[in-house]
């Protein structure tokens, strides 16, 4: 979907429920096409439609400071990303197509643009070792993932 399509749906939901200003993207990953994404958040910050917004995101190495920034400014405040493991080896065998340090470079990137972040994990992924697990304790831990940024 083109940002432009994005856009005047919400305009239409505005204007058909004028006292909504709350949207959660669901079902699709928000940042699935990025040139979309950046349309979307321009035309919102252009027509300064004030709205708050949250979605689904998949960590890549698109989402950076600037793009996370036009989004806050934009209306989003929560994004949602699935890393799965802070292994290195469980991330690759899930064909997730990310590394953990750029994991950790869009989670510190989207917090710093002021934007909460909840990261997805799961546990006894099969072939998943003690040390694989010790790892995305690691990974919690360095990136105070479970702890409120202080």
């Amino acid at each position: 979907m083109s940002g432009e399509r994005m856009f005047n749906e919400v305009s239409f939901q505005i204007s058909m429920y004028p006292q909504v200003n709350f949207f959660y993207f669901i079902g699709s990953l928000v940042n699935g096409n990025i040139k979309a994404l950046s349309s979307f958040c321009d035309l919102l910050i252009k027509n300064d439609l004030k709205i708050r917004w949250q979605g689904q995101a998949v960590i890549r190495k698109e989402m950076t400071r600037e793009l996370l920034e036009k989004m806050k400014k934009s209306g989003c405040e929560w994004l949602g990303y699935g890393i799965e493991s802070g292994s290195q080896r469980i991330v690759d065998r899930m064909n997730k197509r990310f590394s953990v340090k750029l994991a950790e470079e869009v989670l510190r990137n989207t917090h710093d643009a002021g934007i909460q972040a909840q990261a997805n994990f799961m546990f006894g992924i099969p072939t998943e070792t003690e040390e694989d697990f010790k790892e995305t304790l690691s990974f919690l831990k360095r990136n105070k993932i479970g702890r409120a940024h202080v």
